[in-house]
């Protein structure tokens, strides 16, 4: 909740037109790809985190049925 108001005005202000592709590395729970994806439908989102951290960004995901938009990633970002 604390990331709500500043990812829904990081989608309103970053210009994804002609952009296929949007690669979250340290995603967390994907509230900035989830409000990225729903204001340009031609982007798929990508976050990139920890297992755990993926398991509840998908169920964000879920909830906002973004499912054929965005995918996690698992992954250590130091080592992988």
């Amino acid at each position: 909740n604390k990331s709500r108001n500043s990812a829904e005005k990081f989608a309103k202000y970053i210009n994804c037109e002609g952009h296929k592709i949007f690669l979250d590395i340290g995603g967390g729970s994907g509230i900035y790809t989830i409000n990225l994806c729903k204001r340009y439908k031609n982007i798929v989102g990508i976050i990139f985190d920890m297992p755990i951290v993926c398991k509840i960004a998908q169920e964000f995901i879920e909830q906002e049925n973004l499912t054929s938009s965005i995918k996690t990633n698992k992954g250590d970002l130091w080592e992988d």
